[in-house]
C-alpha cells in the first residue's frame, strides 16, 4: 500500500471497508485513520453503517466536500512524508520529468466554502470561556497575579495583559482562534517580549492558526505600543495586522462606526485566502526546484559518464603503452642476448684465444653465454612471452 493518496482515494478506501480493515492493510490504526480523514476534511462512516449496510438497509454516503483552504489534496496513511509537499531529491525519478502542481478548484470558491463553513466571527465580550490556545498565555498571568496581590505594592509581578487595550486584544484573539474550531484549525496566542530604548521592556500578543499546513500568524499595533513606533498605522488607530509575506502585510483598523470587532468575518477570509496563496506558491516552489535539482542531477550525471568515458580512454591507452613497452623490452633483450653471442664468436676468432688464454676464455665464455641465455625472452618459458601482451578487458575492475 503506498505511503500517500489523494483525498478522493482515501475517501474512497474509508467508504469501501471499515477503518479496522483498513489498520490491518496500512499498519496504523483505526483511531489513526480516523484522525487523517479528520485532517482532511474527509467525511467518514457513522457508528453502525456496516451492521445497517449488511443488514440491507438504507444508508447514505455524503458526498466528498471541498478541502479546506492551505490543506493539500494528499492524505498519508503512515509516518512518511507527512509534511505534504515535502520532497526528497534522492526518491526523484530521473526517468520523467516532474509535473507541475494542479489546483482542480477555483480560489473563489474555495474560500467561500470555507468561509461559510466559519459562518459569521462574533466577537467575544469577555473570557469567561477562553479558547485552549490562550492557556499558557491567562495561566502565566494569573500567576502572577496571585503572586502580586501577595507582595504588593511592588509591581514586579504585575500581570501584563490586565489592561483594557490588551485585554480587548485577547477577546479579539479568542474570537477568530474559536472561529476557526470550526473547521478544525488549530490555534494559539503567545506572549512576546522585546526591548526598545529609550523605553524599556515591552510585552505584545501574538496569535498563530494552523490552516491545513499552513500557519497564518495577526498581531494588533497599538499608538502605544513601541514596537509600532517605526511600522505603525496612522496616530491614535488600533490596527490588526495579518503577516502576509515580503511584499507587504494586510491590515485592519478602528473605522468611524465599524470597530474591529465589526471586522472579524473578514479578518478570517483574508486568513483563509491567504493560507491557500501560501500553499499554491510553496507547491510551485517546490515544483521549481524539483526541476533545478533534477536538471542538475541529470548534469552530473551527464558529466560522470563523460568522466568515465575519458577515464575509459586513458586506461586503454596506457595499456597499450603498457604492451609495447613489454614487447620492446622483450626485443630489446633478444637483440642484446644475439649481440652477446655474435662478441662471443668474434672474439673465439681472435688470434690470441689460444695456449694458455684459451683456458681462461672458455671460462669466460660459459659464464657470458649463459648471460645471454638468461636475458634472451626466446630460451625462458613461453608463458612469460604471451604475459607480454595482453588484450583491454571489455569491463576493466
Amino acid at each position: 500500500m503506498k505511503n500517500m493518496m489523494t483525498r478522493s482515494e482515501m475517501y474512497q478506501l474509508v467508504w469501501a471497508e471499515p477503518r479496522t480493515a483498513l489498520a490491518k492493510r496500512f499498519g496504523i490504526s483505526d483511531v489513526a485513520i480516523a484522525k487523517h480523514c479528520r485532517n482532511a476534511n474527509i467525511p467518514m462512516p457513522p457508528p453502525g453503517y456496516w451492521a445497517r449496510k449488511a443488514s440491507g438497509k438504507r444508508v447514505i454516503q455524503p458526498a466528498l466536500p471541498l478541502r479546506l483552504p492551505g490543506q493539500t489534496d494528499r492524505v498519508f496513511a503512515t509516518d512518511e512524508d507527512r509534511y505534504g509537499y515535502g520532497y526528497d531529491s534522492r526518491k526523484e525519478d530521473l526517468n520523467s520529468a516532474p509535473e507541475p502542481p494542479r489546483f482542480h478548484e477555483p480560489l473563489e470558491l474555495l474560500i467561500a466554502e470555507a468561509v461559510k463553513q466559519v459562518g459569521k466571527v462574533q466577537a467575544c465580550k469577555d473570557l469567561e470561556n477562553p479558547h485552549p490556545g490562550l492557556g499558557r498565555v491567562l495561566a502565566s498571568e494569573r500567576r502572577r497575579r496571585e503572586t502580586w496581590e501577595a507582595q504588593k505594592p511592588h509591581d514586579y509581578y504585575r500581570p501584563y495583559f490586565d489592561g483594557p487595550v490588551l485585554q480587548r486584544q485577547l477577546r479579539l484573539m479568542n474570537s477568530l482562534l474559536w472561529a476557526f474550531e470550526r473547521i478544525q484549525c488549530k490555534g494559539e496566542v503567545i506572549s512576546m517580549d522585546g526591548w526598545v530604548q529609550g523605553f524599556g521592556q515591552f510585552h505584545s500578543l501574538r496569535a498563530r492558526v494552523c490552516i491545513g499546513s499552513t500557519h497564518v500568524a495577526f498581531e494588533f499595533l497599538e499608538p502605544s505600543n513601541p514596537k509600532a513606533i517605526k511600522r505603525a498605522p496612522p496616530t491614535g488607530v488600533t490596527t490588526l495586522r495579518v503577516a502576509a509575506n515580503s511584499s507587504g502585510d494586510l491590515d485592519w483598523c478602528d473605522q468611524p462606526g465599524c470597530k474591529l470587532e465589526k471586522q472579524l468575518t473578514a479578518v478570517a477570509a483574508a486568513m483563509l485566502e491567504l493560507a491557500e496563496t501560501w500553499l499554491r506558491r510553496n507547491a510551485m516552489d517546490i515544483y521549481e526546484r524539483r526541476v533545478e535539482l533534477r536538471q542538475a542531477m541529470l548534469r552530473a550525471i551527464e558529466a560522470k559518464k563523460e568522466d568515465d568515458e575519458k577515464r575509459r580512454l586513458a586506461a586503454i591507452e596506457q595499456h597499450h603503452r603498457d604492451n609495447r613497452d613489454r614487447l620492446r623490452k622483450l626485443a630489446s633483450e633478444h637483440q642484446s642476448a644475439r649481440e652477446i653471442r655474435s662478441l662471443v664468436e668474434a672474439i673465439r676468432m681472435h688470434p690470441e684465444c689460444n695456449g694458455s688464454n684459451l683456458a681462461s676464455f672458455v671460462e669466460w665464455e660459459r659464464e657470458v653465454l649463459a648471460f645471454a641465455d638468461s636475458i634472451d625472452p626466446v630460451t625462458g618459458p613461453i608463458e612469460r612471452i604471451i604475459a607480454s601482451y595482453s588484450k583491454y578487458p571489455e569491463t576493466p575492475q
